[in-house]
């Protein structure tokens, strides 16, 4: 959804409370029912609580990174060309083109198995993210954790 439809929507939950309830619904029913969309929604949880910052500090991402600013900073998605809110917590940057950016949307509508870092392909969950994690630093005790932590700040 691109910004201009995303003001549109707001718009009408503020003044209409059935649209709203509607797209609630809609997205309850997109969620159960669309794989891709449900990662798009677990990554998006992820990156706004800052227990779990560390699942984008410390994991292997393949493509690129995500960018959290504290202060005013506006960037253009590199696929459907509209401005990154400067607002936005999703704001992926490139590993190989530093200068280049994408909105979340853009992002996510890549493959899952190259949106999510490398080993954890196939996980959809915090829980399996976690155990994902332990197993993987088991096995390479070199690449452990920066803060001795996995479960989002908890030692």
């Amino acid at each position: 959804m691109n910004a201009y439809k995303r003001d549109y929507a707001r718009r009408m939950r503020e003044m209409n409370p059935d649209y709203a309830e509607k797209e609630a619904e809609r997205h309850r029913e997109r969620y159960a029912t669309n794989p891709w969309y449900k990662l798009s929604c677990l990554i998006s949880a992820w990156a706004g609580h800052d227990r779990w910052v560390w699942i984008f500090k410390e994991l292997p991402w393949k493509t690129h990174s995500l960018v959290q600013h504290t202060n005013l900073v506006q960037h253009r998605c590199e696929s459907c060309g509209l401005p990154i809110r400067r607002n936005s917590r999703l704001i992926w940057q490139s590993i190989a083109q530093p200068d280049s950016y994408s909105c979340h949307a853009c992002y996510m509508k890549q493959d899952p198995e190259v949106c999510m870092p490398k080993g954890y392909e196939d996980i959809r969950g915090m829980k399996a993210l976690v155990a994902r994690k332990k197993q993987l630093d088991e096995l390479d005790p070199k690449a452990s954790r920066a803060e001795g932590t996995v479960d989002g700040g908890k030692k």
